[in-house]
């Protein structure tokens, strides 16, 4: 979930913006907590004398960093609201500082698979995919299977293209999206 989405679901059902924005951050705070606490218990068994607990320790650390990754971003947006340094308005001009913030938006959170294993892969969400045909790499989606590069030669997403695509949201609605 991103600010504008909970700012855009506040709206909808008719509550205060600033408490829909606490709201979510209490619930991603309970989140954040619990998973750093993961991430300490796997750091501790990396410490063990058994090759097995310190390789599970391994491999759940990295998982878990993975998915505590998009909420601690998350966080930040709800706090810079919250503090003034970011409001979202209609009519507002997209600034780099947002645009930047956009393709910095984990894109495994957009298509909502963990990429696995060494290469990142994941199953393209612009196909009909029995095993994984993309992967991620340096925040950007690439499909190595049944997706054809664009017209402008490109042959991945970033998370902005991405919404741009998928979703058929204009260059600044994905932007303001990802905020």
């Amino acid at each position: 979930m991103t600010l504008h989405t909970t700012l855009r679901a506040a709206e909808e059902i008719g509550v205060n913006p600033r408490h829909a924005v606490l709201m979510r951050l209490k619930y991603l705070n309970a989140e954040i907590q619990e998973l750093e606490g993961e991430i300490r218990y796997c750091e501790y068994l990396k410490r063990k004398n058994s090759k097995w607990l310190r390789q599970s320790g391994e491999v759940f650390g990295i998982l878990y960093r993975q998915e505590l990754e998009p909420l601690k971003s998350e966080q930040q947006s709800l706090l810079d609201f919250l503090n003034g340094k970011f409001r979202p308005k209609a009519g507002a001009e997209i600034t780099d500082a947002m645009i930047e913030r956009a393709r910095n938006y984990p894109i495994a959170a957009l298509i909502g698979q963990k990429p696995k294993g060494a290469s990142q892969v994941v199953c393209c969400p612009f196909h009909t995919d029995k095993g994984p045909s993309a992967s991620v790499k340096h925040n950007v989606l690439k499909c190595f299977a049944g997706c054809r590069p664009k017209k402008d030669g490109r042959k991945g997403w970033d998370p902005i293209l991405y919404l741009m695509e998928k979703e058929g949201k204009s260059f600044r609605e994905a932007v303001l999206a990802l905020q």
